[in-house]
């Protein structure tokens, strides 16, 4: 899946530090990128918080279109949908009756955004990166991102990404510097499926209540 930004990083590798022998995988993983317009895909979200005694797990469907739109339709009974652009973040709840929209300043950027919907042309800048295990050049492979500017070391420890056998990301994991792990799992992925246009277009009922509170896919330190 969400695959662009490796495209970026082989070709900014001057910004960013890409180990020595990934040229071959970043241009496959180009190459199958290229393909995708649109994209569907179910999704296990799994936050890991050192305050709780019990992970966190959320279920539902991913769309993305490209460039600039995603969403995450929640399974029922978490009563969520969000959508995520390049300008704001909406959150809605059926139920409850309340939604939050939280619009993105142009020099504020939403990780959930560079590593889902391909906004990772500035990212290659902040983080090096490699691979988990070296030995392993062939099948589905573990890459790890490592920030190299101070003020992401003071947010993130690591993000580590799984390339799955058809060069799509299928796995994201980030952990924060406090040690708290937030993970995005895809199953199921379709590629260029057909998606209404009005699939991303999100209007907040009269009587809803309105806030400005959301919380990022990965974390509270993952908008910069």
């Amino acid at each position: 899946m969400v695959t662009l930004w490796l495209s970026w990083l082989f070709v900014f590798g001057s910004d960013g530090k890409i180990e020595a022998g990934l040229e071959d995988l970043v241009k496959k993983i180009d190459e199958a990128n290229s393909q995708i317009v649109t994209l569907k895909a179910d999704f296990e979200q799994r936050k890991e918080i050192s305050l709780l005694t019990d992970p966190i797990e959320m279920t539902g469907t991913f769309y993305l279109r490209k460039p600039d739109a995603m969403m995450f339709v929640f399974a029922p009974e978490h009563d969520l949908t969000m959508v995520v652009n390049q300008r704001e973040m909406i959150t809605i709840s059926e139920k409850a009756k309340k939604a939050e929209r939280l619009e993105l300043p142009k020099r504020k950027t939403d990780l959930t955004q560079m590593l889902v919907a391909e906004r990772l042309d500035t990212l290659v800048s902040y983080f090096s990166i490699g691979r988990v295990d070296k030995s392993q050049t062939t099948g589905g492979q573990d890459l790890v991102l490592r920030p190299v500017r101070r003020k992401l070391k003071d947010k993130f420890k690591e993000i580590r990404i799984h390339v799955n056998d058809a060069f799509l990301i299928d796995e994201i994991r980030v952990v924060a510097k406090d040690g708290d792990v937030f993970q995005l799992h895809f199953s199921n992925i379709e590629v260029n499926p057909e998606i209404p246009a009005n699939q991303f277009e999100v209007e907040i009922p009269s009587d809803f209540s309105i806030g400005n509170r959301i919380e990022f896919i990965f974390g509270p330190g993952s908008g910069f």
